[in-house]
């Protein structure tokens, strides 16, 4: 739902972009939105990893090192973590922290062809760049986020035609795992010709 209502309110303009590249895209892969598509949908996959940014699913991680654990500042000052001490961190604010992120509370689909602002987009438990081990316990199944995603705003895009009644907000409470403050209702929602 986050990406529908990011994509409403970001409004017509940033429908026609993701429209008009989906379309060229469907293009060169033989007029059929298959796995091949995915490599140029650029910008698509750029707004998908914004959504994720602004609305990051898990909001809040908590743990519990096993060993004393060093963590460097991105101003170079260091902390250590002891053995047994019960961490938490915010992923809303990681998020949106000015050192990494140009104007972290807009979305800017440019920010991603910096590969280093790319690979410091955080999921639960690693970055978006890094491969998950046996030993670190991050989601094997990011990078399938990332590309359902992008799927998932082509086919809406190319098949569909819609509106909602209200603008999507994020502002009074917020979810748990992100999700905009009411319910989605669409105003209209029509098959393309």
């Amino acid at each position: 739902s986050n990406l529908v209502a990011e994509l409403d309110l970001q409004g017509e303009g940033m429908k026609e972009r993701l429209l008009k590249e989906a379309e060229e895209a469907v293009q060169k892969t033989g007029g059929q939105l298959v796995e091949e598509t995915m490599q140029y949908l650029v910008d698509t996959e750029h707004f998908v990893l914004e959504v994720l940014r602004l609305h990051p699913a898990v909001r809040m991680l908590t743990g519990i090192p096993t060993e004393d654990q060093i963590l460097e500042a991105g101003d170079g000052r260091r902390y250590t973590i002891p053995a047994g001490l019960k961490v938490s961190a915010s992923l809303d604010l990681a998020m949106r922290d000015e050192n990494i992120y140009k104007c972290p509370h807009q979305m800017m689909l440019e920010r991603y062809k910096d590969e280093s602002v790319k690979n410091s987009l955080l999921y639960s438990a690693g970055r978006h760049g890094d491969n998950p081990t046996v030993k670190d316990h991050q989601c094997a199944g990011k990078v399938l986020i990332a590309m359902f995603g992008k799927w998932f705003v082509a086919t809406y895009l190319l098949n569909y035609e819609a509106e909602l009644t209200e603008t999507p907000s994020w502002a009074v409470k917020r979810h748990p795992t992100g999700l905009p403050d009411g319910e989605l209702k669409f105003k209209s929602f029509k098959k393309r010709d």
